[in-house]
C-alpha cells in the first residue's frame, strides 16, 4: 500500500526545484508498476540511473539506482512505456498554488501529477492536452477539472492588482487562499508576520499594506525554497 504524504503547495514547490536539477535532460529507459501501486520511471543520464516514483495523490520521490521488486504492469504503466520509452526528459514544474507538478518529455508529451486525495496522474498529449492515459482511469463521460487542465505554472508572487481585482468586500485571508492559491499556513504566517488580520476586506487596505504584505509572502516563499525555517 502507497504511504499518503500530503505536501502543501510551497513544499511541492520546493520539491520540484530539488528535483527538477537532477532530472531535467535525461532519457526514459522504461516504466513499471510497483508493489505498493506507486509507478517509477527509470531514467538514465550521462552515464548515471535514477528512479522517479510517482506515488499517487501523494509526492514524487527521485532514487538512485533502481528497484528490484516489480508488479504486473497495468494499463496506465504499459501506456507510459508506450509513449515515453526513449525519450528526453525536458522539463518539472510546479502549477502555481497548486499541488500538481508538470513533468514535460520531448514531442510535446506531458505528465501531470496531481498530489492530493483525490488526484490524477494523467499523461497528456498535443497542443490541446489530449488525455493518452489516467490513473485512475476516467470514467465514460467523465470531464476534467483541476491544475492538469490549466497551463498556469508557478511564476511568483501575485501582484497588487491580482489582489485587488478580487473585490473590495472580499476578506483578505480568503482572498489568499481561495484565489491566489497561497496554503493556509503560508498565508497565516505572512498575516501576522505583516501585523494583518485576514478577516480584514481587501478595500480597507492601503496600498502601503499591500506592498508590505506581498514583500513578505515573497521572503516566506524564499525561506520555504531554500528549506530555511
Amino acid at each position: 500500500m502507497v504511504v499518503r504524504v500530503h505536501l502543501s503547495s510551497i513544499e511541492i514547490e520546493r520539491l520540484a526545484s530539488e528535483i527538477a536539477p537532477q532530472v531535467v535532460g535525461s532519457r526514459v529507459q522504461n516504466a513499471y508498476l510497483l508493489p505498493d501501486g506507486s509507478y517509477t520511471i527509470r531514467l538514465r543520464r550521462e552515464g548515471v540511473s535514477w528512479e522517479l516514483q510517482l506515488l499517487p495523490e501523494s509526492l514524487l520521490v527521485l532514487v538512485k539506482g533502481t528497484f528490484e521488486e516489480r508488479a504486473e504492469p497495468d494499463g496506465f504503466c504499459r501506456a507510459l512505456r508506450e509513449h515515453l520509452r526513449g525519450r528526453t526528459l525536458t522539463s518539472l514544474d510546479p502549477f502555481r498554488g497548486e499541488r500538481a507538478i508538470s513533468i514535460g518529455f520531448e514531442g510535446g508529451l506531458r505528465l501531470c501529477c496531481e498530489l492530493y486525495p483525490g488526484g490524477r496522474i494523467l499523461l497528456l498529449g498535443g497542443p490541446e492536452g489530449e488525455v493518452l492515459a489516467a490513473y485512475p482511469p476516467l470514467k465514460s463521460g467523465e470531464g476534467l477539472t483541476g491544475p492538469c487542465v490549466s497551463r498556469a505554472e508557478v511564476k511568483g508572487m501575485p501582484s497588487l492588482e491580482e489582489v485587488r481585482s478580487a473585490g473590495p468586500s472580499k476578506k483578505l485571508g480568503s482572498v489568499l487562499v481561495r484565489e491566489l492559491g497561497i496554503a493556509p499556513k503560508y498565508a497565516n504566517e505572512a498575516l501576522h508576520r505583516s501585523g494583518l488580520r485576514g478577516d480584514v476586506r481587501i478595500g480597507d487596505l492601503t496600498e502601503e499594506q499591500l506592498e508590505g504584505l506581498r514583500a513578505t509572502l515573497g521572503r516566506l516563499l524564499e525561506e520555504a525554497r531554500s528549506g530555511r525555517p
